[in-house]
């Protein structure tokens, strides 16, 4: 079985929390990206955070 894998930025946001809550309920492995560590809490639960300090065009996705 294979397990589709998503990353969403702006995960705990308004859009982003939803998005990951209906992402997680339909079997995908979700990691949210946040700025800062205090933010973790505001993830859905399930979702593996990822920390980038800033989103720009020379953001590296490649470790992510």
């Amino acid at each position: 079985m294979t397990v589709n894998r998503v990353l969403i930025t702006g995960s705990n946001g308004f859009v982003g929390r939803a998005l990951c809550q209906r992402m997680l309920l339909e079997g995908w492995k979700v990691r949210g990206t946040i700025r800062s560590d205090k933010n973790i809490d505001s993830l859905p639960a399930g979702v593996e955070a990822v920390q980038t300090e800033s989103i720009s065009s020379d953001t590296d996705w490649s470790k992510l």
